[in-house]
């Protein structure tokens, strides 16, 4: 006895191909959106380390510039609190990396600024100064981004600190108090957007 069955291997050798072609896709857009995921991972992290970065670069060149002494330098040279007109230590930095902070040749490049302020008083909410004596306090903000997946992800750090007169010596000193990372960029107030 011998069946007619001609055409099965074909209509079953056809349905297994769909089959396995939707799980392919299926596979490969999981794939994909993994990739996507961790791409913005790295990215959030990359930015995060650049803006602590030009952050630290700019206490380093406040230390080399101003350094603890019996006159305050610091009150004299940075600019008022919205005058618009950027410290010359953060132009330095700024001018250093305008080509990116970042450039590795395997991912996005990223980008990043910094600057100083004067601020008329500190985020008492998560920086504490532990001092009762009337001072100037300043804040260090250190602005990253980077474009991953047609998105940009940004990073912002800043550090808040003062300056004092301490005795014996008269000597004047810097007190960095605390660092903060924020979400969204700061505006001139010291406010979260």
């Amino acid at each position: 006895m011998i069946k007619n069955n001609k055409g099965a291997v074909i209509i079953i050798t056809i349905v297994s191909m769909f089959i396995l072609t939707i799980i392919g896709f299926v596979c490969i857009e999981m794939f994909i959106a993994q990739n996507m995921l961790v791409a913005a991972d790295v990215a959030k992290i990359r930015t995060f380390y650049a803006a602590d970065g030009v952050a630290e670069m700019l206490r380093g060149q406040i230390n080399k510039v101003c350094p603890d002494s019996t006159t305050n330098y610091l009150d004299a040279t940075i600019p008022p609190l919205g005058s618009g007109t950027p410290w010359s230590g953060a132009t330095v930095i700024n001018n250093a990396i305008a080509a990116g902070y970042d450039t590795t040749p395997t991912f996005p490049v990223v980008c990043a600024r910094v600057e100083i302020r004067r601020v008329n008083s500190p985020p008492s909410s998560y920086v504490d100064f532990s001092t009762t004596t009337a001072v100037q306090y300043y804040r260090i903000m250190g602005v990253s981004s980077v474009t991953v997946n047609s998105n940009v992800i940004y990073s912002t750090v800043s550090y808040y600190f003062y300056v004092s007169n301490m005795t014996p010596g008269n000597v004047w000193r810097k007190r960095f108090a605390g660092w903060r990372e924020h979400k969204t960029i700061q505006n001139d107030t010291g406010l979260i957007q």
